[in-house]
């Protein structure tokens, strides 16, 4: 929410969840065993995508990550031009 005008802020979209091959990086960089186990999308972002993950590493403990990825800018949505 904008705090100055108390309206819903502009939200781009997410795109889409992490690519598998992005996901075995996550579990690859915590070690042998490693487990993406939830994955959830996060709000807001206008060049990135956010994506809230669990990962149990293989000794059982539990990390709560956060993934963010680039986006490109044809996949923020449409440019605005200034009439000239």
């Amino acid at each position: 929410m904008d705090q100055v005008t108390h309206t819903q802020a502009p939200c781009l979209p997410t795109g889409g969840p992490p690519a598998p091959a992005a996901l075995r990086w996550v579990e690859e960089c915590l070690g042998k065993g490693a487990e993406v186990r939830t994955v959830r999308a996060l709000p807001g972002g206008t060049a990135h995508t956010n994506h809230a993950l669990l990962v149990e590493s293989g000794s059982g403990s539990a990390h709560r990550l956060v993934l963010r990825r680039w986006t490109s800018r044809e996949t923020t949505g449409p440019r605005r031009h200034s009439a000239t």
